[in-house]
């Protein structure tokens, strides 16, 4: 049986429950802009999100420089790094004049060793 207020449809924000289950908001990162059954739609890559029960794309913001976005959290770049806007992974990050990444395959980026120079 439903509970009383329960929506099985699901509406704008609001990704449609499964086989009779109550509908749940749409969680950060994504948004639903069709009532209905359907699930709820990721941010694209390189934006995000923290509204919860989002109806729109347009809450889905553009990843500011100096970081890389998931769907629903900004992510600093490691330091010694930078990103240009738009980043959707931790790849975009990328040492800065100066630095250099290290030779064990992490993203850290480690200033040059004296005498030598990066630009």
């Amino acid at each position: 049986s439903r509970e009383r207020g329960s929506n099985v449809n699901g509406s704008n924000g609001v990704e449609a429950g499964a086989e009779g289950k109550a509908c749940e908001a749409c969680r950060p990162g994504t948004y639903k802009e069709q009532g209905g059954a359907g699930p709820c739609v990721e941010c694209a890559p390189g934006t995000y999100s923290n509204v919860t029960a989002a109806s729109s794309p347009s809450v889905c913001l553009l990843c500011p420089a100096g970081s890389w976005c998931s769907a629903a959290a900004v992510h600093p770049c490691p330091p010694g790094s930078n990103s240009t806007p738009g980043a959707g992974e931790v790849s975009a990050c990328e040492c800065v004049p100066g630095y250099s990444p290290r030779n064990d395959g992490s993203r850290v980026c480690e200033a040059c060793r004296p005498g030598s120079y990066k630009e």
